[in-house]
């Protein structure tokens, strides 16, 4: 997949665009790492949005993670479906649960 890359140069309060674009590939785009407190703690494949769900629930780890039900995860505003299944598939990985009831 192709994204294009230009440059453009204020001049005073105008923006002036008058470099050309270039297509490259988009591997070639350096990514940046996730600015969000639970990123390293969590799986990859949980959302931003998840991840600020779960620090705004003062969920800071797989081990706080199973005090809780799956409905009250699924309450949370961020946390959806996908969210839902790549924590329990962690959780299982390391011999843990959510909640029941």
């Amino acid at each position: 997949m192709l994204s294009l890359i230009g440059r453009s140069y204020a001049r005073g309060s105008r923006l002036i665009a008058n470099a050309p674009f270039r297509a490259v590939a988009r591997s070639d785009i350096p990514m940046t790492k996730s600015k969000h407190p639970n990123a390293a703690t969590f799986p990859q494949g949980v959302s931003g949005p998840a991840l600020r769900a779960l620090d705004g629930a003062g969920i800071r780890s797989l081990a706080d993670l199973s005090a809780w039900s799956e409905q009250e995860l699924a309450d949370l505003h961020g946390i959806g479906p996908k969210a839902l299944g790549v924590l329990k598939a962690a959780l299982q990985a390391e011999g843990r649960n959510l909640r029941t009831g």
